[in-house]
């Protein structure tokens, strides 16, 4: 079981948000948060997955939310993709992902929509239904649901050369990746069912 005490309130308006499908260093993080981000939409994957496509752990999402020295400060929503074409499976996993994560109740989870066209082979009906039963479902369980329209682009770190030097002086890490990750904006948040994102408290 994690050790993270996250809890939630509602997103703030017009927030300016980045989001991962890989592992989100606190050299990425901090770079955002210095460059007025205020949350990070993280792909929760929740099946096996190779070295392409890294599944988030309890210490990545501490070194995003933490307010801590090595912590960026980042407020943090969840992103799933489909993985089935039985909304039932894909929620039993995530949610058994959600509380191994420690990231807690009444807050938005979002479905990458693009996975729904995949599973589905873009057939609208199927996606209905699949979109009508995950909705039920999240809802019951006691989150917001959120549609993700944007698909998600890959985050790539061009190669340092070390030029044959022994020296431990090269190396590649999520530097300058500004450019790399889509940006995605909340809007005015003003409606009856609030956008809510997941935060560490000060002391965390």
């Amino acid at each position: 079981m994690s050790n993270l005490k996250a809890q939630t309130e509602n997103a703030t308006a017009h927030a300016k948000g980045f989001v991962a499908e890989n592992v989100v260093t606190y050299a990425i993080a901090a770079e955002h948060k210095a460059q007025g981000y205020k949350f990070c939409l993280r792909l929760l994957e929740f099946d096996s997955v190779g070295f392409a496509n890294i599944a988030a752990t309890d210490r990545e999402l501490y070194s995003i939310m933490s307010n801590q020295s090595g912590g960026s400060g980042l407020m943090l929503m969840p992103l799933i993709k489909a993985k089935t074409t039985t909304p039932s499976d894909d929620l039993k996993s995530a949610l058994e992902r959600l509380e191994e994560l420690g990231l807690p109740l009444n807050m938005t989870i979002w479905l990458d929509e693009e996975s729904l066209k995949t599973a589905f082979t873009a057939n609208p009906e199927k996606i209905k239904e699949y979109k009508d039963e995950w909705s039920k479902n999240v809802i019951a369980a006691g989150y917001s649901v959120g549609y993700y329209k944007g698909g998600i682009d890959d985050c790539e770190c061009p190669s340092t050369s070390d030029s044959g030097n022994s020296v431990l002086s090269a190396v590649e890490c999520g530097t300058s990746s500004s450019s790399t990750l889509k940006s995605i904006t909340i809007g005015n948040n003003t409606g009856s069912c609030k956008i809510r994102w997941a935060y560490l408290g000060s002391s965390q």
